[in-house]
């Protein structure tokens, strides 16, 4: 599987947060044209983001970083941070409005679903890794305040 790059997100458990899939479709036949996920907890209760304890997230082991301590303290735990995952466009669409859109269908959907995420104290946060001149350029344009955190390149498991 490592030799030829497969690679997959362990299978939930029956508890914690749910995942959120954000995605645009074609109007005309259906096809996938954009996609963002929101990963959530995997924690049966809410954790303090400095708990020793605390699973660490996807990126954080692929990185070797812990991006959650900074951010402990009240109103904020587990179940309030959502790893960002796949923020993509379908690259075989054609150039033109349609194409252009669809980064930004992807991004309203993005922050509709944080706000509803983060409760009536609109607390959440949103972690992960990408690309500087791709997600993050879209995600700045938001206006979102991002925190870019320099980390190790993502080190992929070794066989087991």
């Amino acid at each position: 599987m490592q030799q030829r790059a497969l690679y997959h997100e362990p299978a939930r458990p029956p508890y914690g947060v749910e995942d959120v899939h954000i995605i645009t479709l074609g109007q005309a036949d259906g096809r996938i044209l954009g996609y963002v996920g929101l990963s959530g907890s995997y924690d049966q209760v809410p954790l303090a983001l400095d708990a020793p304890d605390r699973p660490r997230l996807t990126t954080e082991t692929a990185h070797q970083v812990d991006l959650l301590r900074r951010y402990a303290g009240p109103g904020l735990d587990t179940h309030r941070v959502f790893e960002v995952k796949r923020f993509l466009r379908n690259l075989d669409m054609e150039r033109g409005t349609q194409a252009s859109l669809v980064p930004w269908h992807i991004v309203l959907g993005f922050g509709r679903s944080l706000l509803a995420l983060g409760g009536p104290q609109r607390r959440v946060l949103a972690v992960g890794d990408a690309k500087e001149q791709v997600a993050i350029r879209h995600l700045l344009l938001m206006g979102l305040d991002l925190e870019v955190v320099g980390a190790p390149r993502p080190a992929c498991p070794g066989p087991s």
